[in-house]
């Protein structure tokens, strides 16, 4: 008898690894994956996309898949004058070093504003920036058609560059590549007239790539560091028909969403862990993990169903030009679910939540540990966003690493579990998340340390009530209004030991 139940399981987990290993061989059937690229202030650097594509190295499966990148356009009422008839404050600001940000503000030595491109939304770029943004979209042009690594795909996969010639915007552009690919949205299929032309792998299809029944959605600056090889099994998660009433948008761990329902237990008084889900794959190597629902849209590199994006995220709401689908939903999100915490019958408040949730279905998964554990303090993060927007093209060496160092002179290794479970977030703070910073090869992040829990008052007087009239949320680290955390003065007065240790992220 306990032979034949021997036999039963060795059979059994044949067969499990067997089905794996088939979705994994017709992953480009089953997800298409698009990255929206936008103009940034470190173009005609490639180093961004570059290093987002070769943290794509750490997911089984993901480069066997039609990878799109989605590049937006800009305005072409735009200043397009040549360099030579520039004004003064354009030449300005195409020549002078940059001192320091402050929400996204350029200042420079006399705390006075400088003109600044408006990067996020695509509009009032410099005719400098629009030149810089044509010059990276030709580089990666031509590293994709010559297949330069890390722009190879493997198996049956492929990747194909879109080339908005107009700003359409994160979820505009979006809408328009769905549309393109017969989904049914509510905006205009642009990418049937001549607003586009698109770059295809040499070595792919010319034709257009069918769509897929799951989509994955990231931006140009939110890296994998972490390996990922369940990916296959939480798609096939997906497709158990008792999981698509609530299962509809899968998330990856990030910095800012670890230890998450103790975040949410400290800013919104809310307990997650008896909605969450459990999950153990029926596959070998097993697969243990918990499912958390989200109480906010995050626009994080995420997994969902093609039919969430073209029956509801895209059409339910009316998108304009220069939207971004976090600031359409996160909030609407929240409101919707914190409006029921006022119910004071827990059993009907459990019944409605988890109802009204399903509505959004996004979830975010949590691998276990290699000793199965679940619990906040061993949970890591899978994606990091270093802002491309707050990052300039360098040289790089190896001793960049070697410089940011401990107090003790050591280096930082990635994910120090030691430094994070000792770290006890300030009384009044109401997130969890860790500060952590990444090294990027050709990156550098624009200096601003020298500020951090420096209170706001202190910095340009001048400007001073302006700048905090501007910041209307709460500080992450002591939870008051009126200013950040890079300008906190409780964080600047707070023992060292009890401050937070920067995680090094090594992307390298």
């Amino acid at each position: 008898m306990w032979a034949q139940q021997k036999l039963l399981s060795q059979a059994s987990s044949t067969v499990c690894r067997l089905l794996v290993a088939v979705v994994e061989r017709q992953m480009e059937n089953l997800l298409t994956v698009i990255i929206q690229t936008s103009p940034l202030p470190l173009h005609p650097s490639t180093s961004l996309i570059e290093a987002l594509f070769r943290s794509f190295d750490r997911v089984s499966g993901l480069k066997d898949c039609n990878i799109i990148i989605l590049a937006d356009g800009y305005d072409h009422d735009a200043k397009m004058e040549t360099s030579s008839s520039m004004s003064d404050d354009d030449l300005k600001w195409s020549t002078r070093q940059v001192n320091r940000y402050h929400n996204d503000k350029v200042i420079d030595n006399n705390c006075a504003q400088i003109k600044r491109n408006n990067y996020k939304h695509g509009s009032t770029l410099s005719y400098e920036s629009i030149q810089n943004y044509r010059r990276y979209l030709q580089h990666l042009h031509e590293m994709i058609r010559n297949r330069t690594p890390p722009f190879r795909s493997t198996n049956c996969g492929s990747i194909l560059l879109i080339e908005l010639n107009e700003r359409f915007g994160s979820a505009k552009a979006l809408e328009a590549v769905f549309s393109w690919f017969g989904g049914a949205t509510s905006g205009k299929n642009a990418l049937d007239s001549d607003d586009f032309y698109s770059i295809t792998n040499s070595s792919a299809h010319s034709s257009k790539p069918k769509s897929t029944p799951y989509i994955m959605i990231g931006q140009h600056d939110n890296f994998f560091v972490r390996d990922v090889g369940y990916l296959s099994h939480l798609i096939r998660h997906m497709q158990r028909k008792e999981n698509t009433s609530w299962l509809q948008c899968l998330h990856f761990p990030s910095t800012a969403t670890l230890n998450y329902i103790q975040k949410i237990k400290r800013r919104y008084q809310l307990d997650l862990t008896s909605f969450s889900h459990e999950y153990i794959s029926s596959s070998t190597p097993l697969t243990r993990g918990i499912f958390i629902p989200l109480v906010f849209w995050y626009g994080r590199t995420h997994i969902a169903r093609w039919e969430y994006y073209t029956k509801q995220i895209l059409v339910k709401y009316p998108l304009r030009r220069g939207d971004h689908l976090e600031e359409v939903w996160g909030t609407r999100q929240l409101h919707h679910l914190m409006e029921l915490k006022r119910m004071e019958n827990m059993k009907e408040f459990d019944e409605l939540f988890r109802s009204v949730h399903a509505t959004y279905g996004n979830y975010i998964f949590f691998e276990a540990s290699q000793d199965n554990s679940m619990l906040d303090d061993n949970q890591h993060e899978v994606l990091y966003h270093l802002s491309g927007r707050k990052v300039r093209a360098s040289a790089f060496s190896q001793s960049d690493i070697a410089h940011l160092t401990s107090p003790m002179s050591m280096p930082v290794e990635r994910n120090c579990l030691q430094n994070r479970s000792s770290f006890n977030p300030h009384e009044g703070s109401f997130t969890t998340a860790r500060r952590a910073m990444a090294v990027v090869p050709g990156l550098e992040v624009i200096d601003t340390s020298r500020f951090i829990g420096t209170p706001s008052s202190t910095l340009c007087d001048r400007n001073s009530q302006s700048f905090q009239s501007r910041f209307k949320q709460r500080c992450f680290h002591c939870g008051e209004k009126g200013h950040s955390f890079k300008f906190c003065a409780a964080f600047a007065k707070e023992d060292t030991c009890n401050k937070p240790e920067l995680e090094v992220v090594d992307l390298t």
